[in-house]
């Protein structure tokens, strides 16, 4: 505000003082060093205003920057996390899948002792069955042919 005041009173001094008719080329000379002055301090006023506004501008690019690299660790937190909970689950996977190949080693190793033990049973129950069969047929024999 001081430095609206202070310009808006040089032109009224410079015409002022440009009224005056006995000096009017040093008037003239002095109007336009005022002039000149006034537009210096006017292109540094504006740039201190565009200087404020890029200021402003990058304060709020850094903010973003800010923002996405907290989003970006957020994001490589779930990352790890992730990879984590995959890797748990793939262990868990490969022990299942070993206690599943030893379970079923086992029931396979139960039904080959199972076939084994009915392959022995039939074996025995056909070796009864045949020995019966050759008694009976001894029997048979000795009671067909009673001159023996």
């Amino acid at each position: 505000m001081r430095r609206m005041w202070w310009l808006a009173t040089i032109p009224a001094l410079a015409l002022g003082c440009a009224s005056g008719s006995s000096n009017q080329p040093k008037m003239s000379e002095a109007t336009q060093t005022q002039t000149q002055a006034q537009q210096a301090l006017q292109r540094a006023a504006d740039a201190q205003k565009q200087a404020l506004v890029d200021q402003q501008k990058a304060e709020q690019l850094q903010q973003e920057v800010m923002q996405k690299q907290k989003d970006l660790a957020d994001a490589q937190a779930r990352l790890t996390a992730q990879r984590a909970k995959a890797e748990q689950a793939q262990r868990e996977a490969q022990r299942l899948s070993a206690d599943a190949q030893r379970e079923a080693q086992f029931q396979q190793e139960q039904a080959m002792q199972l076939q084994r033990r009915q392959a022995q049973q039939r074996q025995s129950q056909s070796n009864q069955s045949n020995t019966t069969d050759q008694s009976n047929t001894s029997d048979q024999s000795n009671t067909s042919n009673p001159k023996q």
